[in-house]
Formats: structure tokens, sequence, C-alpha cells
């Protein structure tokens, strides 16, 4: 899709300070990706593939960047989320956004390509391009023992239940212990699809977050089902994140009380989940509730730095045809703004 005023191109790693003097001047000089490039490279660069699209002008500079977070080790083929997608101002070229996206799309051979987090100015850019677009739904389940919320907002008056006295998730302290008794292959048809080496890279081996993935076992003590969560904590309270579930969505039946157990077990005020593509009614019956926000009540999405408000999170995906599931963790929505 080369023009008479651009190249476009994969990046290398020979780009990467070009890349990064670009986020540096157009994106944010405070942007973690540049304070601390251990996390930029962990996430984009992957052998000596930096997973940007670069639109470079006839004086060999960089004009424009999309990035974009691969889920397979083996790029054709791989479900991508992008990342960071910016234009110079000026570069003679008003249409250079969405010609950046579309190359990307239509000429690399990536299975699907989606994004979350997704500014609500540029939805309108995805439609015109005949994408997938949407919000995901915001759901949660408070920890009814607990008489003040100071993360949660405007949190009515709650019944308080009984402790529950069990939890039947189990807790993986290893991706070779998930290994065992988890086939992610399984979902491999699944958009997008999350190999075990992303599984792995993304929520064992993170250099800064710590998650804890746990499995659900059905009522026949299998294990066909993963949750991914991250505590957080703000002064002296804290919540449980659910930022991905990978399996059936009907296991999701067995890990509510169990939810619920850890909640009074930590004393997290409560446990959220943003997701599109699981049934409300699956969510429901595991106990979670719909966020309304004519309730007033607040869940909020951002901690570094913490901002008490709710928050849409838009997505769009190329996939329109097959059902399509995006979380939190998908993409860089899940990615930490400072080093501790």
């Amino acid at each position: 899709m080369d023009n008479n005023l651009h190249h476009f191109r994969l990046a290398t790693k020979a780009d990467e300070q070009n890349v990064l003097k670009f986020l540096e001047l157009y994106w944010n000089a405070n942007h973690i990706y540049v304070t601390w490039t251990p996390l930029f490279r962990y996430d984009l660069l992957i052998n000596d593939n930096l997973n940007f699209i670069l639109a470079i002008n006839a004086n060999d500079e960089i004009d424009g960047i999309l990035g974009f977070i691969q889920y397979s080790p083996e790029l054709e083929g791989s479900d991508i989320f992008t990342v960071l997608w910016k234009v110079k101002p000026k570069n003679g070229d008003p249409m250079l956004g969405v010609t950046l996206l579309t190359s990307l799309v239509e000429n690399y051979k990536f299975r699907v390509v989606s994004t979350v987090g997704a500014n609500k100015k540029t939805l309108p850019i995805y439609e015109y391009c005949g994408y997938l677009t949407g919000q995901l739904k915001h759901y949660y389940i408070l920890n009814t023992q607990l008489t003040a919320f100071s993360i949660a907002a405007n949190v009515p008056p709650q019944i308080t239940e009984s402790t529950i006295a069990e939890n039947s998730l189990v807790l993986f302290d290893s991706f070779e212990s998930l290994e065992k008794v988890f086939n992610i292959e399984q979902y491999k048809s699944r958009i997008p699809y999350k190999s075990p080496w992303y599984i792995n890279k993304r929520y064992f081996n993170h250099p800064i977050f710590k998650y804890k993935v746990f499995g659900i076992p059905n009522s026949q003590h299998n294990i066909n089902s993963i949750i991914i969560a991250r505590e957080i904590t703000i002064e002296n309270a804290s919540v449980l994140r659910i930022v991905d579930f990978i399996g059936d969505a009907n296991d999701l039946q067995y890990a509510g009380s169990s939810l619920k157990f850890i909640l009074q077990q930590h004393g997290y005020e409560y446990v959220d989940f943003y997701q599109h593509g699981i049934p409300h009614e699956a969510l429901t019956t595991a106990g979670f509730t719909l966020k309304d926000e004519t309730t007033g009540i607040i869940i909020p999405n951002y901690f570094e730095p913490f901002v008490q408000e709710n928050t849409t999170i838009n997505f769009f995906s190329t996939s329109t045809t097959q059902q399509v599931f995006v979380f939190k963790a998908d993409g860089d929505q899940d990615r930490p703004n400072k080093v501790n």
C-alpha cells in the first residue's frame, strides 16, 4: 500500500530507538515504554521483530506507527491486538492513520486483528472499514461482609451474607502445573486464540505484575476453564480484578461461591470483570452484577493513578462472523503505568 508519500513496512529491532523517540515526541514522554524500555522490549520485541507497522516518508523518517501484541509465537496466522496508533501532525496525508490500519490488516497474514481501549473518536473509522465495534460490559461481585467501601463508591447498604467456608478454585503457581491439567489447544478456534507461549509470557513471567491463574473444576472435577486475576491495593483497601478468561462460559457457575470465599478471605472490596463475549446469564448465575450507570455505583478502572470514576472501554475486531472474546488484559489495557 505504498504511495508517493510513504512506504509501509514492519519494524525490526534496528528501529527501536527511532520508535521510542517517536513515542516520546508524539505520544507521551512519560509513557512507561519510554521511561522503562525493558517493558517495551518485553511486550513488543519478539526475536528481531519489533511489533509495529511504520509509515516512512521520503526522508526516511517515521511519520506514523501502529503497534500490536501478538498472541502466538509466529506472526503468520496469529491473532493480534493493536496498540499505540499515532501519526505525526502535518505529515501530508490526512488518511495516513487509516492506511496504517488497513495495511496491517490486509498485507500481513494475521488471522484476526482487534483492539481494546479504542478512543471513541476512532470508532467511526473502524465502522467505515467494516469492522465490528462495541463496548466491554462491566460486571462485579461485592464483598457483602463489608460495611464501608473506599475504592468502590456509592455502594448501597448490603445484606450481609454468611461466611463461605470452601474454595474449589485451583491456584497455579507455574505454567508447567497449569499445562498438566488444562488443555489450551482445545480453544484454538476461538477468537482470539491465546497460545501456550502467550499465556506463559503474559501471566506467569510478566516483569512487573503478579497474576493469579485459577482453574475452575467442573462437575466432573476436570479443569476446562481458567480465570486470570490481579490484586490491586490502594492505601488500606484492595480489590481483585478478573482480567482474562479462557474456557467454557458454563463453567463460571462453579466459580461463583469460590470467588465470594476469596473476597471474604482477603477482605477485597469486590471482584470485577470487564468482558465481551460471555453470555449475561452465565455471569449472573455465577453471582456477578452488571454495572448500571443509573444506580450511581462506581467501580473504578484506573489505578495508576487511582481515579474513582466509571470507565467505558471500547473495542474493535476484524472478525465479523465469529464470536469474539475481549477482556481487560487484551492488548495493553492491563499494562503498568509505573515501575514500583
